[in-house]
């Protein structure tokens, strides 16, 4: 990000030095591959979760992952949590407790 910012700090106009032009180029040059490196999310859609029941869901991104997050809940009739148990290289292991029944989410895994 300080890479971007420092790209808005230069004018390019007929006096900019050549020096100045091959920063800025470096700059978005190093912006394109911090941007290209990142991991793009997983979006596993229609997870139906049992009330109290652990369930393992398979991401199939061949690594642990760094990030899991849980959608907004559909079908609850009560007010709970989603508790995520474990995660290793196959499966992201989510545990609903307290809505009285079975609901359904999408996950997003990076």
């Amino acid at each position: 990000m300080e890479s971007m910012i420092a790209l808005l700090n230069i004018t390019i106009d007929e006096h900019t030095k050549p020096a100045d032009l091959e920063r800025v180029r470096r700059n978005l040059v190093d912006v394109a591959r911090e941007l290209q490196n990142r991991p793009s999310p997983t979006i596993i859609e229609g997870i139906e979760l049992v009330d109290g029941v652990d369930a393992q869901i398979a991401h199939k991104l061949g690594r642990r992952p760094k990030w899991v997050r849980e959608s907004c809940v559909r079908n609850a009739t009560s007010i709970g949590r989603i508790d995520e148990i474990s995660s290793d290289a196959e499966y992201v292991t989510l545990r609903a407790i307290g809505y009285g029944g079975p609901i359904t989410i999408n996950l997003q895994v990076i």
